[in-house]
């Protein structure tokens, strides 16, 4: 039951085959992560999944009709070059849409953004105003319209994936620093610029937050 007043939450389903699952998270278990899905009482439920050149494009209409089916939102990722290997595993959005209107599984006209969100969406076919997202941060940087903040564990403050150097937001918060002067160092940090260089992004399963 959902006590918490959350009324969205994102989850990773990279494939829906349990052998390539476990490929690709190390250890994650399905049929686990299905189970907790149907039951997840929250009326937003956005199911990310990464594409993975050879690995799991091939689930793309499997991913989107079971997510579909359940209410849940499907939103494909392109993958980004966390490291030299993941390059051969690059697919671009836009290949998976070309097949997916040429299928007539997408309508053409449909795509629509939302202000401050990585993702644009497009509307299935013959669905009462089911939409499938795509978030392409290689092939069509958004950085101009992105506001997305990423606090870690440890308390580092990430203003891009693109950036390798951190603020260490929990240094600020425990020093002599008052109230005023706080808030206009985050004032300050929030004045996001587009990276310089676009390799060598974090990997987000390192960043603890």
């Amino acid at each position: 039951i959902n006590r918490s007043n959350i009324n969205g939450i994102n989850v990773s389903l990279d494939s829906l085959d349990r052998d390539v699952y476990r490929k690709i998270t190390g250890h994650g278990d399905l049929d686990t992560v299905k189970k907790n899905l149907e039951h997840v009482q929250i009326k937003k439920i956005k199911i990310n999944t990464v594409l993975l050149k050879g690995i799991n494009d091939h689930e793309v209409e499997d991913i989107i009709n079971y997510t579909v089916s359940r209410n849940f939102i499907p939103r494909f990722i392109e993958c980004m070059e966390t490291k030299p290997s993941n390059k051969d595993l690059f697919i671009s959005n836009s290949l998976i849409i070309r097949q997916l209107i040429n299928k007539r599984i997408l309508m053409k006209d449909s795509r629509r953004g939302i202000p401050g969100s990585a993702a644009e969406y497009y509307s299935l076919r013959g669905s009462d105003n089911k939409t499938v997202g795509f978030i392409s941060p290689v092939s069509n940087r958004f950085c101009k319209s992105c506001n997305r903040l990423r606090l870690t564990s440890n308390g580092y403050l990430y203003l891009c994936l693109f950036n390798q150097k951190p603020e260490n937001i929990s240094e600020l918060l425990k020093g002599a620093s008052t109230d005023e002067e706080v808030s206009d160092r985050f004032k300050a940090l929030l004045l996001k610029k587009a990276p310089e260089r676009m390799n060598n992004p974090v990997d987000m399963r390192s960043m603890g937050g």
